[in-house]
Order: structure tokens, then C-alpha cells, then sequence
């Protein structure tokens, strides 16, 4: 049997994709979180509609009380043991998680499969690729965890990634490609009508992930929707703050589901990012068009993240916040 590990709405539908692969196999879906949703809900209840895919558990982790954090720890410990050998393959996005490597820990001999958590998978400055600190290595030892981020990037058997011949935390010869764009039809320029409709959209990302001060960024993202006439505000999940003169686009759906079971011919879409990955599934559609805006102000260590996103053809703009 298959144990599949999820944290995210993303990773669920990833999970989805990869069971449909694998109709002939059992997986069992074990969840951790810590914030939940309708968009995690929803993802959780498509995965275990599967004929093939049965629920685990679900388990909360906080992500500011370290007492808890410290107990969920030991507790997941314990869960591995009563799981063990149980799985002969395992599925995980996160391998940086330590909740996910103290259970790998207590299982017993099993295969690793690998999955993208999002452009951190792609971004060579993300966590994914930075070595443990000497005081996580400790607390990690002393709850006898067996496994490194980079031990688990070796071990991976197989990573499947939504970045088509794009560098990924395993060798080009591990990648298989899972396609976001299930849905639309292939179509060419001379397809696309002619229309005067445009939708401009402004897809959220977390704010303390860009700016040093979330109330800078925050105002940076309203002066962004008046300078380049956003109609449309698609909010990241975990956002706190809510921005007047703007359409929010509530949905239980993530940006990739949405935007494929909105899309039509008739309609040029540009959509504005900072660096989010969640466009770039639509980059070649004639009628689409991804812009990265640069803050001048963002964090010193994404800089080089909007090189990547100029890689994949992206338009990044250079932004001065007033």
C-alpha cells in the first residue's frame, strides 16, 4: 500500500493527479495543516473520491505555539511507530517538514515519491535546497529522526513536477510532468476572436513572504491594483487583510482549477504576480499574458527568484513604491 502526505490545497490536487496514474494501486491520505478551509476541504474530499484513495488522518499542526509544535512532534513520532511498515511507498511534497520526516522516520523500509509544493521546488534559494541549522539538527536527532531534506532528495525514486524541463530538487531523468491545463483545448493564435473584453487579475501571495513590513506590502498591493487597473483580486488563502475598489474572486478552488473553469477564447487575460508559480501553467496560450511585478522594496533574498520567472518568458517589471 501507498501513503500519500499532504499540507496544502495545491498538493492535494497534485496527490489527485498522481492516483489517477496509478488506478491499479491503493493510497491512504494523511493531511497536515495549519490553517483549514473551504479550498482545503474541498481538495481533501476530490482526493478521497478516488475509488483507489481511503482518508488516514488529519492532523493540525500550529505554527506559532512551539510548546505544541514540540508535542505534535513526539505525538507524530508515536503515529509512525503504530504505522510502521504498514507502506512500501510514500508520497511527500515537503521535505523540509520535520512533522514529515519524524514519520518517515518510524516507518519501516519504504520507497520515496516526491511531488512539487510550488516554485519552491524551482527557486535554487528556497528551502528546499538549504541545509538544516546546526539547532535543528539537534532537536531533530534528539527526537531520533533518521532523515535530512537532503537525504530524502536522494532517495526520491521519481518527482512529479507541473515545470516542463525546468531544474527541480531531483535529476531531469527522475521528472514526469503533470499537465495544470486539463481542460482547455490546444489552440493557436488565429483561433483567438477578437474581442474588446479584458480581464486583469492580481493573484495573491503571502505578504511577509515579499516584504519585510506586511503593512508595506499591504499598501504596495493597493497602489498596484489602481496603477495597472486591476478588476479582479484573486486572495491567497491565508491573507488577513481585505483591499476596497477591487472585485475579489471567492472561490473554493485553487488559482490553476479556477482560472481553467473560467477561461474563454473571446477574452485577453493579463495576470500580475509578484513570483507565484500558479500562472505559469497558462504562459503559451495566445490569449494570456503573466506579468511579475518587481517591488523595489521586496526582501533581498527573493531578487533572484524574479530571474526565474523571466526564464519561463515572463515580463517582469521593475516597480518604484511611493
Amino acid at each position: 500500500m501507498n501513503l500519500i502526505i499532504c499540507m496544502t490545497p495545491f498538493q492535494m490536487l497534485m496527490a489527485e493527479k498522481i492516483v489517477e496514474k496509478k488506478q491499479s494501486e491503493i493510497f491512504h491520505l494523511l493531511v497536515f495543516y495549519s490553517v483549514w478551509n473551504d479550498k482545503y476541504q474541498y481538495y481533501m474530499e476530490k482526493v478521497l473520491c478516488k475509488k483507489n484513495v481511503f482518508f488516514l488522518k488529519k492532523c493540525f499542526i500550529s505554527p506559532n505555539n512551539h510548546f505544541s509544535r514540540l508535542y505534535k512532534s513526539v505525538l507524530v513520532r508515536i503515529y509512525g511507530f503504530l504505522l510502521c511498515k504498514k507502506f512500501n511507498k510514500v508520497y511527500i511534497a515537503n521535505l523540509d517538514n520535520p512533522w514529515i520526516r519524524l514519520l518517515l522516520s518510524s516507518l519501516g523500509k519504504f520507497e520515496l515519491y516526491t511531488f512539487d509544493d510550488g516554485t519552491a521546488n524551482i527557486f535554487k534559494n528556497s528551502f528546499f535546497y538549504k541545509n538544516d541549522s546546526f539547532r535543528v539538527n539537534l532537536i531533530m536527532k534528539l527526537l531520533f529522526s533518521r532523515y535530512t531534506r537532503q537525504d530524502l532528495r536522494k532517495m526520491s525514486l521519481v518527482h512529479y513536477t507541473i515545470y516542463d524541463n525546468k531544474e527541480n530538487i531531483v535529476d531531469k531523468d527522475k521528472l514526469v510532468y503533470v499537465s495544470m491545463r486539463e481542460g482547455i483545448v490546444k489552440i493557436s493564435p488565429h483561433e483567438v476572436t477578437s474581442s474588446k473584453e479584458r480581464v486583469n487579475l492580481l493573484l495573491g501571495q503571502p505578504i511577509d513572504s515579499i516584504f519585510i513590513s506586511v503593512n508595506d506590502g499591504v499598501s504596495v498591493v493597493k497602489k498596484i491594483i489602481e496603477v495597472f487597473n486591476i478588476n479582479y483580486y484573486y486572495p491567497h488563502p491565508r491573507e488577513r487583510f481585505i483591499i476596497d475598489g477591487v472585485n475579489y474572486i471567492k472561490s473554493k478552488l485553487i488559482f490553476e482549477d479556477y482560472f481553467v473553469s473560467q477561461f474563454r477564447l473571446n477574452v485577453e487575460y493579463t495576470i500580475y504576480t509578484f513570483y507565484s508559480g500558479a500562472p505559469l501553467s497558462f504562459i503559451n496560450l495566445p490569449n494570456v499574458k503573466i506579468i511579475s511585478i518587481k517591488p523595489d522594496i521586496c526582501r533581498n533574498e527573493i531578487v533572484q527568484d524574479f530571474e526565474i520567472m523571466k526564464s519561463f518568458g515572463v515580463e517582469v517589471i521593475d516597480y518604484t513604491c511611493q
